[in-house]
């Protein structure tokens, strides 16, 4: 089999594009917070269903963060280039877990493909540590790699114990400084 690399086919918005569909009160947020940390829009009830879902089992769980991702123009002044919109997941049904592990099924791609086609994009995954704190382990670091390589992929790590959370980005696993602005 031979490899071929060709150009990602998921499109990324101008970061306009997003302004376009909130609240002037929300525009003005995103623009005061945006020079200083990642901008994460999250949908309030997709972040109450992940952590309502990450705390139902002492066991890890994990699934997928969809939305879009929306680009600010290159050279801005901006920490980071992009503006990220949760506005739905999917959760791992078919997983084998224990305390500190947790292997998602292959299905759990199926299980997005309704949301993919209703214009929205994998931006990323979300995983639980239940009361050992919320950071990325060398196995979520190879996963994050290996499945979520684009400079915009985002890792989620929650720690629903101890209510704590972190964001990583792209195939390097890199530990951002962010802003959740919540919206309905």
């Amino acid at each position: 089999m031979e490899w071929i690399d060709i150009k990602s086919d998921i499109l990324i918005h101008s970061y306009l594009d997003i302004l376009k569909k909130l609240t002037a009160a929300n525009v003005i947020k995103i623009l005061s917070i945006s020079i200083y940390s990642t901008v994460i829009l999250f949908k309030q009830s997709v972040f109450s269903s992940i952590v309502s879902h990450l705390s139902s089992s002492n066991n890890e769980q994990g699934g997928l963060l969809l939305g879009n991702v929306y680009k600010y123009k290159k050279n801005s002044s901006f920490v980071n280039d992009y503006i990220f919109d949760i506005t739905c997941s999917v959760q791992s049904k078919n997983s084998s877990s224990t305390h500190t592990f947790i292997k998602m099924d292959s299905s759990i791609w199926k299980q997005a493909a309704c949301y993919i086609n209703k214009g929205n994009v994998v931006i990323g995954w979300y995983h639980s540590h239940p009361g050992f704190g919320a950071f990325f382990s060398s196995t979520d670091r190879k996963t994050q790699h290996n499945f979520f390589y684009h400079d915009y992929s985002l890792g989620l790590c929650i720690d629903p114990v101890n209510n704590d959370f972190k964001f990583f980005q792209s195939e390097k696993s890199n530990s951002i400084k962010f802003r959740i602005v919540r919206y309905k």
